[in-house]
């Protein structure tokens, strides 16, 4: 054997010795993370438990409630109640009877959803053309639920205008053409049976296809991936003992061991890889109840699982990055979860990306995390045609996050460096290591030796001025101020969009469809193939293809089926681009039927001989269009409550503003004075272990330590919402995250005295 490969041998020898070592570390606290993991699986499984039980005991309820506010009448009522059984509408929407007042109080609280006000004498309005417009009203900065909603209402007031321009132009064209007014009320309810005779039978034209392999929905596609991308990341950060290593034992290691630092990393992510599989192993194992199965299938392809693997490499690599730029583990548990919560929102976690402004869905093109949800997705529905970008991208990612950590690791080498050639000559006995470490710990142990000996107002000072040594959470806090302030600024300034393609042979059709100018856009195709390659490639988040005669086949009474209708693998907004495709149909196909009515009806037979049958359809059509513009049908004015005071839209009754926030300020916040807790009951339990105080001391020293980062957090969270809601019901928030912090240290020292006595006894 040769000189060079005996060294390899040897090397490689070393670094399967390190290896063991490693994994026997990491299989020393896998148990305490598995029992972390799986604690936070069944408190996520018990909610959706509650949650499902909640709905389940009673069918009418769902989550999201509009409240309307009209007079007592039995055909209100009625009407309510059929819209809210609507297939689109149930499950999505409640609508709950509320005062004016009230519902615009509770709609500034985040009670509800929207507030739809109705008019007085609103049915004898619409039955004698008065139409006074009802009002909608939404706040500022609307949940996507009262976006959809108003989409909804969009799609609904269509529909009764269409109906309704139809009756009026009906009474307009008898004058004109001085005809027999006697059929009048027979021509109104002719009218009224084939509108409503296609309104009532339209979920049943929409023909559903898939694109999944595992036949799973895409509401099922969806919140399992974005469930399980949450649950890789958060189960990782129980790993933030093994990820986070002292330059010291780094150094050590290097310099005794032979352990290059770049093989240090990569050895240290693909371990902590394999402790993250097993936890999403265990997360699985949901899979083996027969429900669980029934309603998700998993999709065990080579390519799927390969996916699976490399997202958990990419998530290990991102949380040992971010660990490596704390100065501590106790340190890193902000800027971790922040991270991975802020990341997940804009990868569409919290909220369907279908609804998340333009800007949004832009930043996600940049973001780790929207390829994991990616890859999990896969993982759910089979599919392959981003298989390989996927993959890619993951790599690429692995990659950075690993040569950004090697960064850090030789930054903190040189800094080591430069701080041992300033130690003073009187310290020369003392190694290298030793003075650095005194200099790094010093202060910190210093202070709290003080502490052990004086005054609890004193002893609060000492582990403030530790906590202000603490730079990552500092830095941490004002970037949760600054990142939540960017993003909610761009974010107003940028569209919410649903996209859909559509392929229809029919001109006069295409037109409708493509002048809609709503929440949902629609990408008009050339062919039914363009159609699937939008759905596929996610450019889209659901697409259509009409029947060539759907006009005819619909009109006659035939047309089952006559819409094909391609669902995105995780798409969730389908049934809304349905109600909103179906007015821009109906409007198309009802004036169309309507014009043939009129050019054959016998009211108009002498009209027909005088100036022809097209002048007379053309006449029609006129008057249709007119009745749609000058406002005489029933509307919508659209209102947004700002702060105290409903300001009409600048856009007037027609406008609807697309340009709305979705970032949940209040829940950025919030995480921000959880995660702020939890690194002080981390810092508290390290104080105990340490044994670094005794007697009365050690009580109020824990009490502090939660306490401190906690206020720390609260002044932070009162700048996000400060700089994103300015002084639109900031008292009520401000108490709101005030007995946030208040339950966070309750529950933080509860935590630690628990501790406390169980280490005394």
């Amino acid at each position: 054997m040769t000189r060079g490969a005996y060294r390899l041998f040897k090397g490689m020898k070393e670094i399967w010795i390190w290896l063991k070592t490693e994994y026997k570390r990491a299989a020393l606290k896998l148990p305490a993370a598995l029992g972390r993991a799986v604690i936070l699986l069944v408190v996520v499984g018990m909610i959706a438990f509650c949650a499902q039980k909640q709905r389940s005991a009673s069918a009418n309820k769902a989550p999201v409630q509009i409240g309307y506010a009209s007079e007592e009448n039995a055909l209100i009522r009625l009407a309510v109640s059929y819209v809210e059984n609507m297939e689109a509408v149930k499950g999505l929407c409640r609508f709950v009877p509320v005062e004016e007042e009230e519902g615009k109080r509770l709609l500034q609280e985040g009670e509800l959803a929207a507030l739809l006000v109705l008019p007085e004498n609103m049915i004898e309005g619409i039955l004698g053309g008065s139409n006074e417009p009802a009002s909608l009203y939404l706040t500022e900065n609307p949940s996507p639920e009262g976006l959809v909603f108003e989409e909804f209402a969009g799609a609904a007031t269509g529909l009764l205008q269409t109906a309704q321009a139809e009756i009026y132009a009906m009474h307009a064209l008898t004058e004109y053409f001085q005809a027999e007014s006697s059929g009048l009320a027979q021509a109104y309810q002719e009218i009224d049976a084939f509108n409503l005779g296609i309104v009532m039978e339209r979920e049943q034209y929409f023909k559903f296809r898939r694109l999944s392999e595992t036949g799973n929905t895409g509401f099922a596609v969806y919140y399992a991936s974005a469930f399980f991308t949450l649950y890789l990341f958060a189960s990782g950060m129980f790993l933030g003992g093994f990820l986070k290593r002292s330059r010291e034992e780094m150094l050590l290691l290097k310099k005794r061991g032979g352990i290059a630092y770049g093989t240090q990393l990569l050895g240290r992510t693909f371990i902590t890889t394999g402790c993250m599989l097993l936890l999403l192993f265990a997360a699985g194992l949901m899979w083996l109840s027969g429900s669980v199965r029934e309603a998700l299938q998993i999709s065990f392809s080579m390519q799927s699982i390969l996916l699976a693997v490399l997202a958990a490499c990419c998530a290990a690599a991102g949380l040992l990055f971010v660990y490596l730029l704390a100065e501590g583990e106790r340190s890193a548990v902000l800027p971790a979860g922040f991270a991975v919560v802020f990341m997940c929102y804009v990868s569409g976690c919290f909220v369907p990306s279908a609804i998340l402004p333009k800007v949004v869905n832009r930043l996600a093109a940049a973001l780790p995390t929207t390829y994991v949800k990616k890859a999990f997705t896969a993982l759910f529905s089979g599919g392959k045609e981003d298989a390989l970008k996927t993959a890619v991208l993951l790599c690429i990612f692995l990659v950075c996050f690993l040569l950004g950590a090697l960064f850090v690791v030789r930054r903190e080498e040189r800094k080591r460096w430069k701080k041992e050639r300033k130690i003073p000559e009187k310290t020369e006995d003392i190694s290298a290591e030793a003075g650095h470490k005194h200099i790094y710990e010093g202060k910190e142990e210093a202070a709290i030796r003080v502490g052990q000996t004086k005054k609890n107002g004193l002893l609060f000072w000492i582990l403030g001025k530790r906590l202000l040594y603490k730079k990552t959470i500092w830095v941490c806090l004002l970037c949760m101020i600054f990142l939540s302030a960017l993003q909610y600024h761009l974010e107003k300034q940028s569209e919410a969009v649903i996209t859909a393609a559509v392929y229809t042979p029919d001109t006069k059709l295409r037109e409708i469809i493509s002048e809609y100018d709503g929440l949902v856009h629609f990408l008009v195709c050339e062919d039914s193939e363009e159609v699937k390659r939008n759905v596929v490639r996610g450019n889209a988040e659901c697409g259509y293809v009409l029947q060539e005669d759907l006009q005819e086949q619909i009109m006659a009474g035939n047309g089952i089926w006559s819409i094909e209708a391609y669902e995105k693998a995780d798409s969730t907004m389908t049934r809304v681009v349905n109600e909103v495709l179906f007015e821009r149909i109906f409007y198309v196909i009802s004036a169309e039927w309507f014009e043939g009515y009129i050019a054959e009806n016998a009211m108009f037979a002498d009209a027909r001989l005088e100036v022809g049958e097209d002048a007379l359809r053309g006449e029609a059509r006129r008057q249709l269009a007119y009745r749609l513009s000058d406002d005489s049908t029933f509307r919508f004015e659209h209102i947004t409550v700002l702060g105290a005071a409903p300001l009409t839209d600048s856009a007037g009754t027609e406008g609807r503003q697309k340009s709305r926030t979705a970032y949940p300020a209040e829940a950025a916040a919030g995480a921000g004075i959880v995660l702020c807790g939890i690194a002080g009951v981390l810092e508290a339990l390290q104080d105990i272990k340490k044994k670094r105080f005794r007697g009365r001391t050690a009580l109020m020293a824990g009490v502090f330590t939660v306490l401190q980062p906690v206020l720390c957090g609260t002044l932070a969270a009162l700048g996000i919402i400060g700089v994103t809601r300015g002084g639109a019901g900031l008292g009520r928030q401000t108490a709101v995250l005030f007995l946030l912090a208040a339950a966070v240290i309750l529950v933080g020292i509860g935590v630690v005295l628990v501790k406390r006595v169980a280490e005394r006894s």
